[in-house]
């Protein structure tokens, strides 16, 4: 699932849920978690269900500002399509 995904991507942090909604094309049992790596870049972890399909979309930007990375997915999700 999702926790196991966060590590995959390399994650290092606890999987703490965002408490923000992910983008539609994640279902209604999507989950977003922030994503911390020992690089110190930072950023979004979002997983759900398309149909029968896993689906994730991770985003992580080098940079420790606050909500960089939040703000980065954002923009990369907007367009995102499942087909």
């Amino acid at each position: 699932g999702c926790q196991d995904q966060l590590r995959r991507v390399g994650g290092v942090n606890e999987a703490t849920p965002l408490g923000t909604p992910a983008p539609a094309v994640f279902g209604k049992d999507s989950l977003m978690l922030d994503l911390r790596t020992p690089s110190g870049a930072t950023g979004v972890l979002a997983c759900g269900r398309a149909g029968d399909r896993f689906i994730t979309l991770s985003v992580l930007v080098v940079d420790p500002t606050p909500g960089v990375g939040a703000a980065a997915f954002e923009r990369v999700a907007a367009g995102l399509v499942v087909h």
